[in-house]
């Protein structure tokens, strides 16, 4: 009884290869360009394996500063940034900016103070690890368990 060869596969001289021309590996080029139509087309990128992501900035300043209007703008954003400038102050003991407490540049401020503070780097840590504890609770969600 003749046994009927599967579609796709080659003889060799020596050995019987199972490649086919849908498992060979395709050239660089092949390989970057298809990476590049899937990141198209689920628009999305996967860093992980080598797509670069879209690069975007927050708009700037006359001044040249960075301009934090768009993050000020949101309701939510306002809560979470008077939150955590408010546990920033905590750790530093004393508000050293008179911007609103829901102004996002003013809590760049007291990050700053907190991680200039007198200590290690375990220290520094230590205190990030004590906000960012803080949070949930201080908005009235501490029974969510932190991811961190």
């Amino acid at each position: 009884m003749a046994v009927a060869r599967p579609q796709g596969r080659k003889e060799t001289g020596r050995r019987e290869s199972t490649a086919t021309a849908a498992t060979a590996r395709p050239t660089a080029a092949a390989a970057a360009a298809a990476a590049a139509a899937d990141a198209v087309v689920a628009g999305s990128c996967r860093a992980w394996k080598g797509d670069t992501p879209a690069q975007n900035s927050l708009p700037f300043l006359p001044d040249g500063g960075v301009d934090y209007s768009s993050i000020d703008a949101s309701p939510i954003s306002k809560v979470l940034t008077s939150t955590i400038r408010g546990l920033l102050v905590a750790e530093v003991g004393v508000d050293t900016d008179p911007r609103p407490w829901t102004d996002f540049n003013g809590v760049l401020t007291s990050v700053r103070e907190v991680n200039d503070m007198k200590g290690t780097a375990q220290d520094v840590t230590v205190r990030a690890k004590r906000v960012f504890a803080g949070i949930l609770p201080a908005i009235k969600i501490g029974w969510i368990p932190p991811l961190w």
